[in-house]
């Protein structure tokens, strides 16, 4: 089986570097805000909706152009599935104010690169992060 998701990674940045925003799942790991594709979305139609109706947050720029894929494998009920996440990056204001989708997210938090990798629960999901990480650092030189 195939699973297809689209997440959003969510960065500010002010003059000590970024911070990233990290949510716990209800399931319990920390990952990034994603979901799956409603009929007659777009992949970044999809992630922009699940970042509003997972944080609240709706005015961020999105950088376009680059997007980064994770890919991991899971049983369900017997199955294996092999699940694929495309994640954009977006920048937001340091002040923006986060609501989060009780039904779906226990908590969240604003982390430097250091607090997020300890943070985030998957191999998977780390190692996309330090992908973004290095690709956000060689903007700013």
């Amino acid at each position: 089986m195939i699973d297809k998701a689209y997440g959003i990674i969510p960065f500010y940045r002010d003059n000590k570097g970024y911070y990233y925003l990290l949510i716990r799942h209800n399931a319990g790991h920390w990952a990034f805000p994603k979901g799956h594709q409603n009929s007659g979305e777009t992949a970044l139609q999809t992630a922009c909706r699940e970042l509003e109706e997972e944080t609240g947050l709706r005015d961020f720029e999105i950088y376009r152009g680059k997007s980064f894929i994770e890919r991991y494998c899971y049983l369900l009920e017997g199955d294996l599935v092999e699940k694929t996440v495309e994640y954009f990056i977006v920048e937001v204001s340091k002040d923006s104010i986060i609501n989060i989708q009780k039904e779906e997210i226990q908590d969240f938090k604003w982390a430097d690169f250091n607090e997020a990798i300890e943070l985030i629960t998957f191999k998977e999901c780390r190692e996309l992060f330090v992908d973004v990480n290095q690709y956000l650092s060689r903007l700013r030189r």
